[in-house]
């Protein structure tokens, strides 16, 4: 897996590429984990501390997986037959890069928004992306009614 010279997780993902991941997998697996992050199957994505991230992807069955900072070492976990640098493991590294780059995004955006531009990004978005973004930032009394 990957070598990083970076003190915890969230700044290795911070850093982190397409170009990156595509080049760290074999061509097979990196396309498949591409299909399975572009179908949304990542889920339940926590960064747990400083050097672990733990989610479940959707594959035959839900498969758990996690990424972990060891010393200089990024080490890859999953629960399906293979263990592990699977299309499982590359599904979530797109979906940390991809929102990151979200989120990254709003930084470039004027003050004051113009509401078709807000529409038309929130139509571009799904469902799901949708929903976690609301819980992300929604107000803490939201979500208590």
């Amino acid at each position: 897996m990957f070598a990083t010279s970076k003190t915890s997780l969230k700044e290795f993902l911070d850093d982190l590429s397409h170009e990156m991941i595509q080049l760290e997998f074999y061509s097979p697996t990196y396309y498949r984990g591409l299909k399975y992050h572009q179908e949304d199957r990542v889920e339940d994505v926590n960064l747990r501390g400083n050097s672990m991230l733990t989610a479940r992807v959707q594959g035959a069955r839900k498969y758990d997986v996690s990424l972990e900072l060891q010393g200089t070492k990024i080490i890859d976990n999953c629960t399906c037959p293979i263990g592990g640098s699977c299309k499982h493991i590359v599904a979530l590294l797109l979906y940390c890069v991809e929102q990151r780059m979200m989120f990254e995004s709003h930084e470039t955006l004027p003050k004051e928004l113009d509401v078709e531009i807000v529409t038309r990004y929130l139509n571009s978005r799904s469902k799901k992306e949708l929903v976690r973004l609301v819980l992300k930032y929604a107000p803490d009394d939201f979500l208590e009614t």
